[in-house]
């Protein structure tokens, strides 16, 4: 009997992680004396030679670990609210024209202490510039104490800045650091593809879909695809790390045949490669996550090891989690997970059971597949947040999936080398498809029946996970568990 993939022991981790940034939430503890807890039960599980009191007190370090991490992440908000104050400021990203203001994030020094703030400067005055540092007159206004505001804490906003009057923002010097570095990479790469001459809709759309560049969309573009259910076509995520590993991939192909540790450079390459994608895009928690669990895939293929796909994704929330525990509060990363949970679960399953003879067909089948199981996984988790479910991205994904591989490649071939003599082609194929997907999610997006409107609250979500998780459990429990494990869960 072939022996049964093992996910342990990440999947025990994981949890053990989610309960310690629970614990460090409600608990006011300081971050030396969860530190210090956790060493001594590391050192207890050294020297203890009891197997099960080891292990014990190994659990207890991890969750006394995610609470140190959690401590030492809350958001600081001791700054004087509602009163003008003169303080040195710092440009980290690019601003963004929103109505009157023109919107970037900060850091402003107060009292010793650096906090992060969103700063919201007049489009009248002089536009602030990325990496730049200076003196600011401002007035400083508290988060509002609702979602939105509770979401702007958890990734890091201490408050809003305002400045109103010429001379509230006086530049002194350029300064740089690796996020503002990657901020100008992004922001050159971008300026590349404004070179193939392309109406503002096509351009926005395909900077948001290779570069994670979404500040020259309009409101109305992104609520179609938001409504016709392709949004996640404009967040770098899985879809695109995997398109762009493709690519280098298949440019790294001669290394094989070169040496032969040859395959091990290739993955070693390929893993520098998407780590430098994913900083350059912003480091979302949907790309992050896809590029630890590619990462982690690499490295077992490199060592010539097979990877639990589970174990694998496993690894990267955990990462994730404990080195920005307020990921967990946030909604990209909770869709994120759990979506891919939902396809890890069921995909592979139901599409042996579809499989056909006709390679184009099972192509589709499997796009269609991977929509339906993200879907139903994110479907309470939707309806919580936004209020709304469209069910339209399923139907769509084989033609979405299609055109993204065509404009995520052609945008980012053009941003690397920008071949002069090709330009002309280039900007037709990318033109042409992103006006034919904008109006194809324009279409999507307009028939009101793909579309239900339902809240439902917390308790409910609850519960349908509860009820997901255990038809899965007794699914997993029948005559072919192990069979089923093996199919959905090795790598």
């Amino acid at each position: 009997m072939a022996k049964r993939p093992t996910i342990a022991p990440i999947l025990k981790i994981l949890p053990l992680v989610v309960a310690g940034i629970l614990v460090g939430e409600w608990l006011d503890t300081e971050a030396w004396q969860s530190a210090l807890s956790a060493a001594i039960c590391v050192a207890c599980a050294v020297v203890w030679r009891r197997k099960r009191v080891a292990n014990a007190y190994m659990a207890l370090a991890v969750v006394l670990v995610a609470m140190t991490s959690t401590t030492l992440r809350q958001t600081p908000t001791d700054l004087t609210y509602d009163k003008p104050i003169t303080t040195t400021a710092t440009i980290t990203s690019v601003p963004v024209e929103q109505g009157r203001w023109r919107v970037c994030d900060a850091t402003i020094v107060s009292g010793g202490q650096k906090y992060k703030v969103s700063l919201r400067t007049d489009t009248a005055l002089v536009a602030p510039i990325l990496g730049q540092r200076g003196e600011l007159n401002t007035m400083v206004r508290e988060l509002p104490a609702n979602s939105y505001g509770r979401l702007m804490s958890r990734r890091g906003y201490s408050a809003f800045c305002y400045t109103y009057r010429s001379g509230d923002w006086t530049p002194t010097e350029q300064t740089s650091s690796p996020a503002i570095w990657a901020k100008r990479c992004q922001q050159r790469l971008a300026g590349r593809i404004d070179l193939l001459g392309l109406s503002n809709d096509q351009a926005s759309v395909v900077k948001a879909m290779a570069l994670g560049w979404r500040s020259q969309m309009d409101s109305e573009l992104k609520e179609a695809y938001s409504r016709s259910g392709c949004a996640h076509l404009l967040a770098i995520s899985g879809l695109h790390v995997g398109i762009v590993a493709m690519l280098v991939w298949a440019l790294l192909w001669f290394m094989p045949i070169v040496g032969r540790k040859g395959h091990v450079w290739r993955s070693w390459l390929t893993m520098a490669v998407m780590v430098i994608y994913a900083v350059v895009t912003s480091m979302s928690p949907s790309v992050l996550r896809a590029t630890l669990m590619f990462c982690s895939a690499q490295i077992g293929l490199s060592m010539g090891s097979t990877r639990s796909s589970v174990a694998a994704l496993c690894t990267a929330l955990s990462l994730m989690l404990l080195i920005r525990p307020n990921n967990l509060f946030d909604i990209s990363f909770q869709l994120s997970a759990v979506a891919v949970v939902g396809i890890l679960a069921v995909y592979k399953t139901l599409r042996s059971k579809l499989m056909t003879s006709s390679v184009p067909l099972n192509a589709m089948v499997a796009t269609i597949l991977i929509g339906l199981c993200s879907m139903i996984a994110t479907l309470p988790l939707v309806a919580h947040t936004f209020g709304i479910v469209g069910v339209a991205g399923v139907a769509s994904n084989p033609v979405v999936i299609l055109s993204a591989n065509i404009l995520v490649l052609g945008t980012l071939g053009w941003s690397i080398l920008p071949i002069e003599p090709l330009r002309g082609i280039v900007s037709w194929v990318i033109g042409n498809v992103a006006h034919i997907q904008n109006k194809f999610v324009a279409a999507i997006s307009a028939i009101e029946h793909l579309k239900i409107e339902v809240t439902l609250s917390s308790e409910v979500v609850v519960s349908c996970y509860v009820l997901i998780i255990g038809t899965i459990a007794w699914w997993c429990f029948g005559k072919d568990r192990t069979k089923w494990i093996a199919l959905n869960f090795a790598y």
